[in-house]
């Protein structure tokens, strides 16, 4: 399993799509919760992943060019399409995220308040994953 984290690039072998990058990021994305909690996480994701994919799709269409006119229309075909739209979507997705972060940063009074309310969700985690393991 490491060995292909390791050996598999994402340009010149595969499409993003197809590796365990993808199940990497989308398990991120999924433990963080973030498409329940944010409208375009999941736009943001999978545009990300598109423009990923396109860098593979450029290079075998830019060592088959035969001309400079072709690999400049490959680039351009990148930037224009799933960049552009990823580019959007991601900036839109880190906006919701800014936003409510300020509100949680807001309801805090100081950092003390913070770590407390750290370690109380730590402890009630535990306290939870307790519970869940006596009754296996």
């Amino acid at each position: 399993c490491s060995a292909q984290w390791v050996h598999k690039d994402i340009v010149s072998e595969d499409y993003f799509a197809n590796t365990m990058y993808f199940q990497a990021v989308e398990a991120f994305f999924d433990g963080m919760d973030w498409p329940t909690k944010y409208d375009n996480s999941e736009a943001c994701f999978l545009t990300f992943s598109a423009f990923l994919n396109d860098f593979h799709f450029m290079y075998n269409n830019h060592t088959t060019a035969t001309n400079q006119e072709e690999r400049f229309l490959n680039v351009t075909g990148v930037v224009a399409g799933n960049f552009a739209e990823s580019f959007y979507q991601c900036f839109v997705f880190i906006q919701q995220i800014q936003s409510t972060a300020v509100v949680q940063e807001n309801s805090f009074i100081d950092e003390n308040d913070k770590f407390t309310s750290f370690l109380f969700n730590l402890l009630g985690t535990s306290i939870s994953l307790n519970d869940y393991s006596r009754n296996l």
